[in-house]
This record gives C-alpha cells, sequence and structure tokens, in this order.
C-alpha cells in the first residue's frame, strides 16, 4: 500500500485518498446541521485518527523523546475527543482529550502548520510546558482553563475564529502575532506577564476588565471594527505604536498606570477624553507636534458636544467660538488655512472698497456673493482638511481674478490693507475697523499654527 504524499510522512494513504489519515482532508467527515458540524456519520473515521495521535504522543514519550517537545505537522484535525462523542462510542480509556479526569502534557507541544475544524477544547488539559500554534487555521473556537502556568503563543495564523480568554489568569508570557482573529473575548482577563499582539487583525473584540499587570504590546496591530478598553488596566508600558483603528477607539474608561506610546497611532476618537488620554501621552513625552495634532481632535470631539449642547439652546456662544476657530485654522493646526483666510479677507476687503469707490453696483454685489460662497463652502468641508484646502484655494482664484479686473494697483492695495495697524491714529470707518480685527485675529491664528508645528506653545 503507498504511503502519504505529504513530505516526511510514513503513514499509509487513507481510504481512496492519497494521503494518511493525520494529512488527508475532512470535508467529507461531516454535515451541516443548524449551522454546526455533525461528525457522527464518521465516527468510526474520527476512533481512527486520534488512535494514530495517541501514537504519536505514545511514541514521544519513549527514552529520549520525552525530553523534547511534541509535533504535531500539517495535521487536520476532526472533532477532538470528548466533546459529543460518548466514552461507549469511542471505546478507549486513554483519549487525548477526554472530558472526564484532567490530561496532563509534561512536554512543550507545538502545532505547525496545522487545521482545527471543530471546537478546540483545552480546558480539561493540563500543559506543564509551553504550548505553540505555528501557521494554524483554527476554524472554530478555542478554549483554555482558567489558570494557565505555561506560555502560550499563536504565531502567523491565517485564521482563528473565536478566541475565548474570558476569566483567565495567564502567569507566563502570550504571544498572539501576525494572525487574523475573527472574534475574541478578554473578558475579566488577568495577563501577569507580558501580551504581544504584534501586528495581528482584530474583527470582533471584547476588552472588559482586562487587567495587563506587564508590558502590553498591539504595536502595529489592526482593529477593524470599533474597540473599546472599558476598565481595562494597563499597569506597565502600553504599546500601540503604528496602530490602526479602521473605525474608533475608546479610552474613555481605561487605566494607564505608566507610560503609553501612541506614535504614528491611526485612529478615529470615540469621544473627547480618549484624545485628551493620546494628547498627555505624547506631552509626557515631550513629543509636542503629536500632542498638538491630538489636541486638534480633541476639540473636534469638544466641538461635536457643543453642537448637541446648541440643539438644546445651550452653550450657543462657546459652539460659535470654536466653529470660528476650526475654520479659520483648524483649531491651531494649519498656517496654511489661515494663510489663505487672510488673502482672502484682503482681497473681498479691498474688492469692495474700488467697487465701492467707483459705484459699480454689480461687481459690489458679485464680491459679496463670493465671500459668502467661500465661508459657507469651506464650513462645508471641514471634515477633511484637504477638501477645506482645495475649496479655499479656489475661492481665493476666483476672487483674486475679480479683484485684479477691478483694482488698479492690486500689490499696492494689498499690502496697504493687509496690515492691521496701518491706520491706528486715523479716524476709520466701522467697515475698516472691523475687517482689521478680522485680520489681526487670522494673523494671529497664523502665527501660532505655525508654532503649534515646530515648538510648544
Amino acid at each position: 500500500m503507498s504511503t502519504c504524499s505529504l513530505e516526511n510522512c510514513e503513514y499509509e494513504c487513507f481510504e481512496q485518498e492519497n494521503k494518511c489519515i493525520l494529512h488527508c482532508e475532512k470535508d467529507d467527515w461531516y454535515e451541516i446541521k443548524d449551522n454546526k458540524k455533525d461528525w457522527s456519520k464518521s465516527i468510526e473515521k474520527v476512533k481512527l485518527f486520534w488512535k494514530e495521535i495517541r501514537n504519536i504522543i505514545f511514541n514521544s514519550q519513549q527514552k529520549l523523546s520525552k525530553f523534547l517537545p511534541i509535533s504535531f505537522n500539517n495535521i487536520i484535525f476532526p472533532k477532538f475527543e470528548g466533546n459529543g462523542l460518548s466514552s461507549n462510542v469511542l471505546d478507549y480509556e486513554d483519549s487525548f482529550f477526554i472530558k472526564k479526569g484532567e490530561k496532563k502534557f509534561t512536554q512543550s507541544v507545538n502545532f505547525n502548520n496545522c487545521t482545527f475544524l471543530d471546537c478546540v477544547d483545552f480546558t480539561n488539559i493540563h500543559f506543564e510546558k509551553d504550548i505553540v500554534f505555528s501557521k494554524c487555521t483554527l476554524k472554530d473556537e478555542i478554549k483554555f482553563k482558567r489558570q494557565q502556568n505555561i506560555r502560550i503563543s499563536f504565531l502567523n495564523c491565517p485564521e482563528i475564529k473565536s478566541l475565548d480568554f474570558s476569566k483567565i489568569v495567564f502567569e507566563q508570557k502570550v504571544e498572539i502575532k501576525e494572525c487574523v482573529i475573527n472574534s475574541c473575548n478578554f473578558e475579566n482577563t488577568r495577563f501577569k506577564k507580558v501580551c504581544d499582539f504584534y501586528k495581528t487583525e482584530f474583527y470582533s473584540n471584547l476588552f472588559f476588565k482586562t487587567t495587563f499587570e506587564d508590558i502590553a504590546v498591539f504595536t502595529e496591530a489592526v482593529f477593524h471594527n470599533d474597540v473599546n478598553f472599558e476598565f481595562t488596566t494597563f499597569e506597565k508600558l502600553a504599546l500601540f505604536r503604528k496602530t490602526k483603528f479602521h473605525t474608533k477607539v475608546n479610552f474613555e474608561d481605561s487605566i494607564f498606570k505608566e507610560e503609553a506610546n501612541f506614535l504614528d497611532i491611526d485612529a478615529g476618537m470615540a469621544n473627547r477624553e480618549t484624545a485628551r488620554i493620546i494628547k498627555n501621552s505624547f506631552e509626557q513625552q515631550n513629543n509636542i507636534i503629536e500632542a498638538n495634532r491630538f489636541y486638534a481632535l480633541e476639540m473636534q470631539e469638544r466641538e461635536k458636544e457643543l453642537t448637541k449642547d446648541i440643539l438644546k439652546g445651550e452653550s450657543i456662544s462657546e459652539w460659535l467660538i470654536f466653529k470660528i476657530h476650526s475654520l479659520s485654522s483648524d483649531h491651531s493646526q494649519s498656517w496654511f488655512l489661515a494663510l489663505l483666510w487672510i488673502i482672502i479677507a484682503t482681497v473681498i476687503y479691498s474688492t469692495l472698497s474700488a467697487s465701492t469707490m467707483s459705484f459699480d453696483k454689480n461687481i459690489f454685489t458679485a464680491t459679496i456673493v463670493f465671500g459668502v460662497l467661500s465661508f459657507c463652502a469651506i464650513a462645508c468641508s471641514e471634515k477633511n482638511k484637504y477638501k477645506k484646502h482645495i475649496t479655499s484655494f479656489v475661492i481665493l482664484g476666483l476672487l483674486l481674478v475679480n479683484y485684479l479686473v477691478i483694482v488698479k494697483s492690486p500689490l499696492e492695495c494689498f499690502s496697504k490693507n493687509i496690515n492691521p495697524f496701518g491706520s491706528i491714529g486715523v479716524d476709520i470707518s466701522f467697515g475698516l475697523l472691523l475687517f482689521k480685527v478680522i485680520i489681526a485675529y487670522l494673523i494671529y491664528q497664523f502665527i501660532i499654527s505655525v508654532r503649534q508645528n515646530t515648538r510648544r506653545k
């Protein structure tokens, strides 16, 4: 009889397959009933499979092998023993994952490039040494005992359907690196040593009353859905460097007892407190530029709060101040936007002055319309700073065309009007006074925006 086609496997082929019972595809071993896998039609096959697994374990415990890790390579696992397969049907005593009693593994266990088609239930298994899943695919949930004194690693796993670590205390390091997790539960989970989620992708997630007693690593991790670290405690360094939150992150109820690193984080803010926490972290590290960026996000969240208040008839004046601050300089973060507004305001005033002196009502009206349109267009595009800048630039171009047609000496007129102190001590009209106040405010915002992006104010 021919042997398994898989390299380095000496087992005989199973039935009509070109692979052995360990490595053959098992998609026809079960049926889908009520969205669950039913293995009842393949009980005998499952028995033979676990018999071979027990042989691997037995051989690994002989002589010098008992000091080496138990390795399972390229194996496709069906339903685990004890998970719905009664002992009288399986007809053995020393099962690998039997429910009655506790099975102990004194050696490290390595699963390399394995596929688990059903639930992986380790709640009745006692591992005395490390367990590693490398490049494994887990099609169903995986569970562990409530107390773990070993190092657990998931490395480069392309799919982990459901990871249930709720109410577990991990005494040793936990690694879940470069994996894709469809669903995970860390409710009331305690990590006493380093927990490393480097480059792991999360879809559905639950962090609730999770405690990280040592370093927590989320460097370059990706969260595809909202994540709320509700009542989560970071007792030591929390690393969120280059972490991507495709929607929103919420740290409002989180506790950071020591330093956190949020450098190059990409996230939407769930609330103002989250932006403040990240801003404060950068301030403690004297990273002023990043602190200012999250200061702007904090202001945006505050503006949203005020918008809700004005719908109730409250905080109208404060909302207006925030809105003007946002439109004029993106909360002192965009010197370019402030500069555009300086030029736009000066061009509008200069055009109005020239058209008033020549009594050209049509041009006067057109200038007023352009001014109103510029404010409305920029206000509508404020959620995207690039759209805001492009809109401002287009409006400025239209105003400049109008300005150059009317004003005889455009450069002289512009330089004369842009100076907010040029008419001090001279009788001035109310319109000129209003313009000077606006220009002074915009120049101040321009200076502050430049300083915000270079040094602390």
